[in-house]
């Protein structure tokens, strides 16, 4: 299970029982059928860009704030913007906040995967600044799909 998901349990649960006791499947044809996809929107493409811009700041050593790596902020904030978008659109139905937690655990492993030299690593200000921003700019993204 991957580190959003497991920071989400209780969101997981919480959607389980409503899928179990709906009597609904959601399969993986299900959740490209329901429209709250962001990667590979224009506006996704362009938060890369901006983080492929910014790619210095995650270059060579860092100055430790709290310790605390980049893994754990990013999965943090990112299971954090997931629960605030499900309490704010309570129309959602469970389908969708599945849709919308698989959709952003595919981002947390992208971003895995483009900082994957640091990681594992402690975080400076600087870069909680701009993942910090950076989150929140996908959060606006979401909330576009969401309300469309």
């Amino acid at each position: 299970m991957s580190p959003l998901a497991l920071k989400t349990c209780y969101l997981d649960v919480t959607l389980a029982v409503e899928i179990i006791q709906q009597g609904i499947r959601i399969g993986a044809s299900l959740l490209y059928k329901i429209n709250i996809m962001i990667i590979g929107t224009s506006g996704y493409d362009a938060l890369i860009e901006y983080l492929v811009e910014s790619f210095s700041l995650f270059e060579g050593g860092a100055v430790v704030s709290d310790g605390e790596t980049l893994e754990d902020f990013v999965t943090d904030k990112v299971a954090t913007m997931v629960m605030t978008i499900c309490e704010q659109k309570t129309q959602l139905e469970a389908e969708q906040r599945f849709a919308l937690l698989a959709e952003a655990d595919k981002i947390v492993e992208e971003l895995a995967e483009v900082l994957a030299s640091r990681w594992q690593k402690p975080l400076c200000e600087k870069q909680r600044e701009f993942l910090g921003e950076f989150i929140d700019l996908l959060k606006n993204l979401f909330d576009s799909e969401v309300g469309a």
